[in-house]
């Protein structure tokens, strides 16, 4: 039996797997249980605690806080036949989460890019939102790369972005409309992976053109080069 989760009737069971521990990054908690099975005959209550940690702005922290956090879980058993029909599962698009977020994805935002070196390119790769990336690839420091995106409505919004690291990447900071936007981000990896969405802070946007700039002077020691792959911008608005 596989249950995802953080807790089954009190206990806790598997060990969370986090892909960072900022705001809207994901934590997964798995384990299968085959050789410490949990037994049922005629029904299983699987509960999830739905807590977490919470800093105040006075810097105390509290490790119990209700949190507005989404879970989604699944379970396998070995199913007795002859067993009852199960009932019909609702359309897949009922079952899909329900958000609000703008995501703009890097490679429409090519036509857009004013660069210090060659213009960006779109490259295909595998594991990327929409299959894609913007791609640049400077042969030196210093180096920068601006796009411009769209902000649908003047509002509140937390703003992320989703990267690729490899092992000829730099050491990029973001910029928002001539403003940083966040830390450096160290895109180096010894192989090709995509990031966990990096959150670069809430800004009050005005509607209309905006723009998002990366700039590079320098790199990890074992990286081969200053290249930049931008999977996406997303906007989450705050208190809409």
């Amino acid at each position: 039996m596989l249950c995802s989760g953080y807790g089954i009737d009190g206990l806790y069971y598997g060990f969370p797997v986090a892909e960072g521990y900022d705001t809207l990054q994901r934590s997964t908690c798995y384990r299968f249980h085959i050789s410490d099975p949990v037994p049922f005959t005629k029904s299983l209550r699987v509960m999830i605690e739905h807590k977490g940690a919470h800093q105040f702005p006075d810097g105390h922290w509290d490790g119990y806080m209700e949190r507005a956090d989404d879970f989604s879980s699944v379970a396998y058993w070995y199913q007795i036949e002859p067993h009852k029909p199960f009932p019909a599962f609702p359309p897949a698009q009922e079952r899909l989460y329900d958000s609000n977020a703008i995501v703009i994805e890097g490679e429409s935002l090519i036509d857009s890019a004013k660069s210090s070196e060659d213009r960006p390119v779109r490259q295909d790769i595998g594991g990327c939102s929409g299959g894609a990336q913007l791609f640049f690839t400077p042969k030196n420091t210093p180096a920068s790369v601006v796009v411009d995106f769209n902000v649908p409505r003047d509002g509140r919004y937390r703003l992320m972005v989703g990267c690729t690291k490899s092992w000829d990447y730099g050491k990029y900071q973001p910029y928002l409309d001539d403003t940083l936007a966040g830390k450096v981000i160290d895109l180096f990896n010894k192989s090709v992976i995509q990031t966990p969405v990096i959150n670069l802070g809430v800004y009050d946007l005005k509607s209309g053109a905006h723009e998002m700039g990366f700039a590079t002077t320098a790199k990890n020691t074992e990286s081969k080069g200053y290249y930049l792959g931008l999977d996406f911008i997303e906007l989450i608005p705050i208190g809409q």
